[in-house]
């Protein structure tokens, strides 16, 4: 399995499978991929996700070490770091792994955000993001700012509405991305072109994924005729290389 996002560079899942929470889940793409997942020919892989889109722990995950230099790490790609489900053990335990791999970022993104507050201490290597679909959700953004994670950011995606507020100008950085697929729903640019507006005003870095739509080039990467791959401001010179070169590969093998 591919990481395969723009915003990323690696997976890696200690947790997978997970139930709908809000607007944003309708097209999950993570549940049919789970389904693939469970037949795959390599047994390992099978294995562990042979309950399907169930939420599932997946303890020896977090024995493993992830090697090399200056990664960028989505955690729990396949599921949200802080489903309730998750038990509170668990939970410290990925924290716990993080803490042990300081030379990678690790991105967290939840949609669960009054769990936030059950780790008090982030590690400074997490970029700790919510997902925020529309203005409906923007009490996320309060339960992220109340956090201690160095960097702090927002997934607008799939962007399914306004994101009206004054709270994206405390943000290190602003995710956005139309949905795709077969079965998406319309994002409107003139929503997009907002967030833009409000994240240049403020000098904070915008990353526009694409427009969205039925087909392979989902809609475009630009908008307005131009590329927004912009980086939170605390990533260190090493990682920004790393970042412009974007190889994707994969850990989670297993």
């Amino acid at each position: 399995m591919s990481a395969n996002i723009p915003w990323t560079q690696i997976s890696f899942n200690p947790l997978t499978g997970c139930t709908p929470y809000s607007d944003g889940c309708l097209n999950c793409y993570a549940k049919p991929m789970a389904t693939r997942m469970s037949f795959n020919p390599d047994p390992k892989i099978a294995y562990k996700y042979r309950n399907g889109f169930k939420l599932t722990e997946h303890p020896a995950e977090l024995e493993k070490k992830i090697g090399g230099k200056n990664k960028i790490v989505f955690m729990n790609s396949m599921s949200d770091t802080f489903h309730k489900n998750v038990s509170e053990s668990f939970l410290f335990g990925i924290f716990d792994f993080i803490r042990k791999h300081p030379k990678h970022i690790f991105q967290i993104l939840t949609k669960r955000a009054n769990r936030l507050s059950i780790i008090r201490d982030y590690p400074s290597n997490v970029w700790l993001g919510v997902t925020v679909e529309k203005s409906d959700y923007l009490d996320r953004i309060e339960c992220l700012m109340n956090t201690n994670a160095t960097v702090k950011w927002i997934n607008c995606e799939p962007l399914l509405g306004p994101v009206e507020s004054d709270k994206i100008q405390s943000l290190d950085w602003v995710v956005v991305g139309g949905e795709s697929g077969p079965n998406c729903r319309s994002m409107n640019m003139d929503w997009a072109r907002q967030i833009r507006d409000i994240c240049e005003e403020h000098d904070i870095p915008f990353f526009f994924k694409q427009a969205g739509g039925p087909g392979r080039d989902k809609g475009g990467k630009n908008l307005d005729g131009k590329t927004y791959k912009q980086w939170p401001k605390s990533i260190s010179l090493d990682m920004s290389r790393s970042v412009i070169q974007l190889s994707l590969f994969n850990v989670d093998a297993a």
